[in-house]
């Protein structure tokens, strides 16, 4: 019997190759484009979960509120925090501290310089807590002393490309002398916690001017490891009066207090992530393609198979009188499904190894085909195995057995289905649905792109100064007077991406509230581009101006104040309002402009801004030419303003990217499985088309007639998808604070395309029936 269906098969394929070949590749693109969904969706849910204690893990949550409102939320805050609290609770096994990460420069003993992007100041319990391999190096000591540094194996390829690197010494930054003391393996791509090196913490402590007590530097992150997974909740209740021993109690008198919740370290991906709302969102955007996806594959087969019906009715009827019962044809027919899910299933493993390269670099991901990839990849193929050949064998065999013998030998035409209705409406349904949802997302992304920022992103060059803030002076005088550069302003961050904020007590109020504060000097307007709304900036001709600050138009809102001008700001003394910038933004625009404070403090700054006129390439050697007379041999770093803003929608750029390219599979099926209805609708129809061309119809009104049956699929499917699309897309959208909306035109210009393309898709296989000669049809037997 096997041996039967695999000879039935292949005769099959030969006598229909064509129809064959598109049934096959149908059904292997949508397996193919499934499984890359699935292990997307799988990567995405799988992050931190590979740590042996990873259940006991859980990070830090600190909310901040004034007067009841709250005014943030943030895993930052003091170096303090995590090990008073780890003292104060026993149900704490360990903790763990991990510093914002950093952009480092490290000089090796034979004076090579190289860069490091993600350079993390953590406790010697990261290699306890967490399941991150050293390579090289004792665990238990790597981290424990100050100036110690953990490379990762990248990094100490590049670096010492020789082995024994552990026991060399490196410079950090050209200033801190750190030595060797182990590798550690390259971060797992499916961890919150991604690191180029380790730089033990006590070294922070080394740094006078490091805040590491209650008293600020909000930049370190606390994991706790507990010593059960089911403590977290009877200890977050234990936090409140912790937290009011410890700042509150100070806090109190100003209307503020910090709250602090402890988030499952598995959980912090898809739940307490800046964009976990987003992501969220994503995954389920993308299960939900992938279910259609899957759905439309087992329907084109079921419309392809179906609609060579007609050829094999003869077939069935004699079997049928040669004695084959009804379950011996539904066997048969099912078996041939099998086979042809199978050797799907085979191109789409070849599909999926050929695309690989491709799928990682448009989604992003650090997906390695590894065993646990490789062993849910081969459930993914036995249940969509299973699924397929149940969902698309099971309604052809019942069909074809159910063939009465007689009839079938004569062959006679059957009228087409309730059933072929819903199809071909959900067929129309998932094409409005997602070519909706991609020009809507594009629609979006363009207003991001387009939005005016209040900042002139472009011609400006950062230089990151690192640890040559001594000789930003030097450095910025002479840049100034180079003709190609407008203007230099030193700045303590570059506001494109948020910026720090600090607790100030405003005139009028006893409470402290948090405020984004930027450290800039009096060429900030000009070189970025803002402008003022009343009083005045810095200046160099008023020194009595910089003790003073200047807020934006959102803090004198958020305040009341309607001339804030000479009103007092408290932090570090009394500091008059001496002008309002109007409002820019510092952040991107999935959050709206919050309150600012612009100072004119005499710290050495962070960063050069440079906005240069000309020739870019030109500008950067210029720059980097004066970078060498003064810096000497220190690294020169520089990036653009306008990059870096764009790169702030990289995660809405790759999800738009995504869904184009799986919608845009999802539309080529949908569109075969059309091209097979028109084709089952004509089979069936055939005698009918040529005795209304033997009684006058015109092949005008025969397309006519065809297409109007389709038009009416059309209009089903628009009522049934646009509130599918209107509520998927609003909440997609709640994750902008500024949305271009969804207007009237993106659902009428989808609409208009798929009308298009069904048009010229039914009317070019029709017109080849409508213009054959009545004669030849309605003699066929």
């Amino acid at each position: 019997m096997k041996r039967n269906l695999i000879n039935l098969f292949f005769r099959n394929f030969r006598k229909n190759p064509g129809f064959s070949l598109i049934r096959l590749l149908s059904m292997s693109v949508g397996i193919t484009a499934v499984v890359w969904v699935a292990l997307y969706i799988f990567y995405q849910v799988s992050f931190d979960k590979f740590h042996v204690n990873g259940e006991r893990i859980f990070r830090a949550g600190l909310t901040f509120h004034t007067e009841g409102k709250n005014e943030g939320a943030s895993e930052e805050f003091v170096a303090a925090f995590a090990p008073d609290a780890a003292a104060a609770f026993p149900e704490i096994e360990s903790f763990c501290r991990v510093a914002s990460p950093t952009v480092s420069i490290i000089n090796t003993s034979e004076n090579e310089v190289f860069k490091l992007n993600n350079v993390l100041y953590v406790d010697s319990s990261f290699l306890t807590v967490f399941s991150f391999k050293l390579l090289e190096g004792d665990p238990s000591t790597a981290l424990s002393q100050p100036y110690s540094i953990v490379l990762t194996k990248d990094e100490a390829d590049r670096l010492f490309p020789a082995t024994h690197r552990v026991g060399r010494q490196v410079r950090l930054n050209d200033s801190v002398s750190c030595q060797i003391t182990g590798v550690i393996e390259n971060a797992n791509t499916r961890s919150g916690i991604q690191y180029e090196s380790l730089v033990s913490f006590s070294t922070l402590y080394k740094d006078t001017s490091n805040y590491m007590g209650w008293d600020g530097g909000n930049r370190y992150t606390s994991y706790f490891l507990l010593g059960n997974k089911d403590q977290a909740a009877s200890l977050e209740e234990k936090f409140p009066e912790f937290m009011q021993r410890k700042i509150n109690a100070e806090l109190e008198v100003y209307g503020s207090r910090i709250d602090v919740s402890l988030q499952p370290l598995q959980k912090v991906h898809l739940h307490h992530e800046q964009d976990s709302k987003n992501t969220r969102t994503n995954l389920y955007v993308l299960g939900i393609i992938g279910t259609m996806i899957l759905v439309i594959s087992a329907i084109n087969f079921i419309n392809l198979t179906i609609s060579q019906a007609p050829s094999r009715m003869k077939e069935v009827g004699v079997l049928k009188t040669l004695g084959a019962s009804r379950k011996n044809l539904i066997f048969q027919f099912i078996g041939e499904t099998g086979l042809n899910v199978l050797m799907a299933s085979l191109i789409a493993a070849l599909l999926l190894l050929a695309t690989y390269p491709l799928f990682t670099r448009i989604t992003d991901t650090g997906l390695v085909i590894d065993r646990q990839v490789l062993g849910l990849s081969g459930i993914f193929f036995v249940l969509f195995f299973v699924l397929c050949t149940a969902l698309a064998g099971i309604y052809p065999a019942l069909y074809m057995s159910s063939l009465v013998s007689a009839r079938v030998l004569k062959y006679e035409s059957h009228k087409q289905g309730n059933y072929r209705q819903a199809l071909i409406i959900f067929q129309f349904f998932v094409a409005i649905v997602l070519l909706s949802g991609t020009l809507i997302m594009n629609r979006q992304l363009d207003f991001l792109k387009s939005k005016p920022t209040g900042v002139k992103k472009e011609g400006l060059v950062v230089l990151p100064l690192n640890d040559n803030k001594d000789k930003a002076d030097a450095l910025k005088s002479l840049l100034s007077r180079d003709p190609g550069v407008e203007s230099v302003s030193g700045v303590s961050e570059i506001p494109y991406n948020g910026l720090t904020r600090n607790g100030y007590k405003a005139e009028g109020t006893d409470n402290v509230i948090m405020i984004h504060q930027l450290d800039a000097d009096e060429n900030l307007l000009e070189t970025f581009g803002l402008s003022m709304v009343s009083g005045e900036f810095f200046s160099s001709q008023k020194p009595g101006n910089s003790g003073g600050v200047v807020i934006n138009e959102t803090l004198a809102k958020q305040l009341g104040w309607e001339n804030p001008l000479g009103k007092i700001l408290e932090r570090d003394g009394r500091k008059r309002v001496i002008g309002v910038v109007k409002d820019f933004h510092f952040a991107s625009l999935h959050e709206k402009v919050r309150p600012l404070v612009i100072t004119r403090e005499p710290n050495p700054y962070d960063y050069l801004a440079v906005r240069y006129r000309g020739d870019v390439s030109e500008a950067v050697g210029k720059i980097q030419g004066v970078w060498k007379q003064v810096m000497s041999d220190r690294f020169f770093e520089y990036w653009f303003l306008d990059e870096a803003f764009g790169r702030l929608y990289k995660d809405e750029a790759r999800f738009r990217l995504i869904m184009e390219v799986f919608s845009g599979l999802a539309m080529v099926l949908a569109i075969s499985g059309l091209l097979g209805l028109v084709s089952l609708n004509l089979q069936g129809r055939i005698k009918e088309i040529g005795v209304r061309k033997v009684l006058g119809a015109s092949s005008f009104s025969i397309l006519k007639m065809l297409n109007l049956a389709y038009l009416k699929a059309i209009l089903i499917a628009v009522v049934v998808a646009v509130p599918v699309v209107i509520w998927i897309m609003r909440k997609w959208l709640q994750g902008f604070a500024y949305q271009a909306g969804m207007s009237s035109w993106t659902l009428f210009l989808s609409v208009g395309i798929i009308l298009v393309i069904t048009l010229l898709t039914v009317s070019l296989r029709t017109l080849r029936a409508a213009t054959a000669n009545p004669v030849k049809s309605l003699r066929t037997e």
